[in-house]
């Protein structure tokens, strides 16, 4: 940046200058001689301050498009990192969903075991009451021999 000011305080002292020279040619102090010479010379003088300043600026803006190049690279790659590991969290969710489903179906399967396990149970359950009761009937009813 100094260099940006140190060419903007030359332009301004050319500034000045063209200032000066117009000033001098209206109480017309110089000879058209020296202000030819004078002009051409300041005119030479700009023209190389622009271009050196014309110069600096496309540098400039070289540097700042890689910086925002580089800049946008790297967003992209964390982008991709953060998308890569989101995509590998789900993975793991997915796994584990597939885990608890699997796990589900054999809770359920479990279930289905012991209900039938209950069926039979109140199955035998019901055919040992029904036993324990005829067995209580033939044993009252039963005629005794003495």
């Amino acid at each position: 940046m100094d260099q940006f000011s140190d060419i903007k305080a030359r332009k301004i002292d050319m500034d000045e200058k063209m200032a000066l020279i117009k000033k001098d040619i209206s109480n017309e102090k110089l000879n058209k001689k020296e202000l030819y010479v004078l002009d051409i010379r300041f005119i030479l003088e700009k023209e190389s301050l622009m271009q050196e300043l014309e110069r600096k600026k496309i540098h400039l803006l070289n540097v700042f498009n890689a910086a925002s190049d580089k800049r946008l690279r790297e967003n992209e790659h964390n982008s991709l990192t953060r998308n890569i590991d989101l995509s590998l969290q789900f993975q793991g969710l997915g796994a584990r969903v597939n885990g608890l489903m699997a796990k589900q179906d054999s809770l359920q399967v479990e279930q289905q075991e012991l209900a039938r396990n209950v069926g039979l149970t109140d199955e035998v359950n019901a055919i040992f009451e029904k036993k324990s009761r005829d067995a209580i009937k033939v044993r009252s009813g039963r005629p005794k021999f003495s």
